[in-house]
């Protein structure tokens, strides 16, 4: 609310429900009128901006968050998809419709694509599994927002923990 130029970072293990997680967010900031605009999430794939756009139809036609948790806000719907190309374009176009970026899989966003979105002067939420990258290149953003562990996520039950099984094939690979 205070800094209209932020840029934060939310860390989740695959699985762990960044998306629900962030529209959950969203939905608090509309409600709290702290934003007020469309909102524009960024993804570099299709098939994760056609998740998100289901699950945002899933809960805005569900009237609450899976789990009866609170109601959801009708501005919901004005959270559009978008890939990173034709994102560029929107805000450079139209800036001034949007309260907030969120770009999902974040740890892309160090790529040269992306300068235009974290430089809009707009707030930025960026969703990952993996705040780090292994090639040293620093993600823009200020802070981690919230964290949690797979650990954290395994005892709380949001995700099952993996039971490894080795499986003899007898073949060998170089």
């Amino acid at each position: 609310k205070k800094n209209k130029n932020s840029k934060g970072l939310l860390v989740i293990p695959t699985g762990g429900g960044k998306t629900l997680t962030a529209l959950r967010a969203i939905n608090k900031l509309f409600k709290k009128n702290i934003i007020t605009k469309k909102v524009l999430w960024v993804s570099h794939l299709k098939t994760l901006n056609e998740q998100t756009s289901g699950v945002i139809k899933e809960q805005v036609t569900a009237g609450k968050f899976l789990g009866k948790l609170e109601p959801i806000n009708p501005m919901l719907k004005n959270v559009i998809t978008e890939m990173v190309t034709s994102s560029v374009k929107r805000i450079k176009e139209n800036k001034e419709d949007y309260g907030l970026i969120v770009i999902d899989e974040a740890h892309h966003s160090a790529s040269d694509g992306y300068n235009l979105l974290l430089g809009s002067g707009l707030p930025v939420l960026g969703l990952t599994a993996t705040p780090t990258r292994l090639d040293g290149k620093e993600l823009e953003y200020r802070k981690i927002i919230y964290q949690t562990t797979p650990s954290d996520l395994f005892e709380r039950k949001v995700i099952i923990r993996p039971e490894i099984e080795k499986i003899s094939t007898n073949l060998s690979y170089n």
